[in-house]
């Protein structure tokens, strides 16, 4: 349970604010410090990572923390390289839309 001083402080931080938060990931303690706004999908990041190591951790007991961790970090790398990936793709066909769009309004406009 929250403590008093803890409520209140969050009631008065704003979502421009920096906020110090502890994570436990895989036994180890990280402070870090992020955004107000962010906090809940920062505590939602820990709980997905220690939910996958807990995981690999049973799937493959012969395996070490370090290796588990190197697991994860491929994992999570090789996911932002994708989503980056789908997000330069998607940014190429907006910039063609958009131009397509500004070239039939032009044509558009020149025919009235």
């Amino acid at each position: 349970m929250r403590s008093l001083s803890s409520l209140l402080s969050d009631a008065m931080t704003t979502d421009k604010d920096n906020v110090k938060i502890e994570l436990n990931i895989a036994g180890e303690s990280l402070l870090i410090s992020v955004p107000f706004s962010t906090k809940s999908s920062v505590k939602q990041c820990e709980n997905e990572i220690n939910r996958q190591y807990a995981e690999w951790r049973h799937k493959y007991p012969r395996k070490n923390p370090s290796e588990l961790l190197a697991m994860l970090a491929y994992k999570y790398a090789s996911y932002y390289m994708e989503l980056r990936k789908r997000l330069d793709n998607m940014n190429t066909t907006l910039e063609a839309v958009n131009s397509d769009l500004h070239y039939l309004l032009d044509n558009y406009n020149d025919n009235k």
